[in-house]
């Protein structure tokens, strides 16, 4: 417990945030057993660290060790795939590649003015639809950061409701357990209306979950 203080001191406190630290932070969780902070902060890292081959693994078996079983619909498996570079890349790394797609435009755009070849007109084409496929991605990312935030149930176990408040029916026969992810759809006072992965809706305590961005 006191390694984990320590790095969230780092990070929270400090100010010091980076993939490393909070893979760190993830792996002490998972030793220590909680594993919806675990996914958490493995996700956190992944904002920054995305590619790094032992995080990906950690994530994914910290994963497997969740008690529900929420599929993602085959679509979005598919949008990863199709759309690899925005969820590969971290944001910083699309950046950097945007920036270097724009100033090489604009370099071919002066030369052009003094050159008139076909070839440089084409590639002027083929540059700017690269930059524009990464800003997109910036974007839609930024978009869904404030719109759809992520976050990971990190209570054992919690029962979910059709409302914001106890008197409300249950959502789902059985409670949603530690490691679940969802994105934020709404807050009213203490609770939180959220979407599953695989779609379902429902409300949760505040105190039950964690934002991946607090």
């Amino acid at each position: 417990r006191m390694a984990v203080m320590r790095f969230e001191k780092i990070a929270w406190q400090a100010g010091i945030q980076n993939g490393k630290l909070f893979y760190n932070i993830g792996n002490t969780y998972f030793k220590l057993g909680d594993i919806g902070r675990s996914i958490l902060n493995y996700k956190r890292a992944a904002r920054y660290i995305p590619n790094d081959l032992n995080l990906r693994q950690n994530l994914q078996y910290a994963r497997a060790k969740r008690v529900d079983r929420i599929e993602t619909p085959q679509t979005r498996q598919a949008l990863k795939i199709l759309f690899f570079w925005h969820y590969d890349f971290s944001s910083h790394t699309r950046l950097m590649v945007f920036s270097i797609f724009f100033a090489i435009f604009w370099l071919v755009a002066a030369t052009r003015l003094f050159v008139r070849k076909s070839f440089l007109t084409w590639s002027m084409v083929f540059l700017a639809g690269l930059f524009v496929l990464f800003l997109g991605s910036l974007v839609v990312e930024a978009y869904a950061q404030s719109r759809r935030p992520e976050g990971v149930i990190i209570e054992p176990a919690v029962v979910v409701r059709k409302g914001n408040s106890l008197s409300y029916e249950k959502s789902f026969t059985d409670p949603l357990h530690a490691g679940t992810e969802f994105v934020l759809l709404e807050k009213r006072g203490t609770w939180y209306q959220i979407e599953l992965m695989d779609a379902r809706r429902c409300w949760v305590p505040e105190t039950t979950v964690e934002m991946v961005v607090p």
